[in-house]
């Protein structure tokens, strides 16, 4: 029996060999786990450019079911990708900010949050509870209030501090967060 994909995308550094810890984790608790950085270090790089780049490497996998964690700004990127792909089955965004940032730098980013607004808009109630936005008590980098977009599932971990969340929420939270993959509970 094969595993369910996953793709893990990282924010706004792209530090895809940080997040191999998690992608081990997500290993054993049953995923066929991969991890694509969106581009976020190319700050003034198109969006549509690369949105499209990121949907041509989702194409080699086929249409079988995916999943996808979006971490911070990943998560962004995770929505994005989510109105467009009718392969991908749920997401995950954890500590993501669905709101604009005032003088933000990466124009990128700017860009695509912008752009998350319009796609969460476009998707059916149905499908918008396919995506779990997980937050913490505290974040001083993304604000809890921007990181919880209506109509979609949220989850609450018990943590402060962005990189703290992060880590309790793929970690000690993943069973629960496994279940909603496969489930939707």
């Amino acid at each position: 029996m094969s595993r369910p994909k996953l793709i893990i995308i990282p924010g706004i550094g792209d530090r895809s060999h940080a997040y191999t810890f998690f992608a081990f984790a997500w290993h054993l608790m049953g995923f066929d786990v991969h991890i694509l950085p969106f581009g976020w270090i190319y700050p003034d790089a198109r969006l549509t450019v690369k949105t499209e780049e990121f949907l041509r490497l989702l194409g080699g996998f086929g249409k079988e079911p995916l999943h996808i964690i979006g971490v911070s700004a990943g998560g962004v990127a995770a929505v994005r990708i989510f109105a467009r792909v009718n392969s991908v089955d749920r997401i995950i965004t954890v500590g993501t900010p669905f709101k604009d940032f005032p003088d933000l730098k990466n124009r990128l980013l700017a860009d695509s949050i912008s752009g998350v607004r319009e796609d969460l808009s476009r998707l059916s109630p149905g499908r918008k509870q396919r995506i779990l936005s997980v937050h913490g008590l505290y974040d001083q980098v993304v604000p809890v209030h921007m990181s919880q977009p209506k109509g979609v599932r949220t989850l609450r971990v018990w943590a402060v501090l962005h990189a703290l969340i992060i880590l309790i929420a793929l970690t000690c939270c993943g069973l629960r967060l496994r279940r909603f993959l496969r489930t939707g509970e």
